[in-house]
């Protein structure tokens, strides 16, 4: 079972070794690069303006085409990483690497998905 950290309407799944390895398989096949982002903020929210911001630990996040609803891809290289946001309690979140999953909200009768806005 992978382990998933939530934090709000950001979702923390950790990829296997499995995972991983078939993700570069199909970047490289696609010509999809991981490009660096300077920045320890994963997302703002949109409502408030509030941002999940990582405030210890030695992370790095990535972007890539290769995942289509979000692209964020997370690499922490420390034993764990702090997540603060100015809404919930801060996050440890342990080494591994990680893709950003947002929440998403199913209207049955509607038939329609729609990403919880923060």
């Amino acid at each position: 079972m992978p382990l998933i950290i939530r934090q709000g309407d950001i979702i923390f799944k950790k990829l296997s070794d499995h995972e991983r390895e078939n993700m570069i398989i199909r970047m490289k096949r696609n010509n999809y690069d991981l490009e660096e982002i300077k920045s320890n903020i994963v997302a703002y929210g949109e409502a408030t303006g509030h941002k999940h911001e990582f405030v210890s630990g030695q992370v790095s996040l990535f972007k890539t085409r290769y995942y289509l609803n979000n692209n964020t891809i997370i690499k922490i290289d420390s034993d764990y990483a702090t997540l603060s946001h100015e809404q919930h309690l801060p996050v440890q979140i342990p080494h591994g690497i990680y893709k950003i999953v947002n929440e998403r909200s199913y209207d049955p009768f509607a038939k329609k998905a729609e990403v919880v806005i923060d």
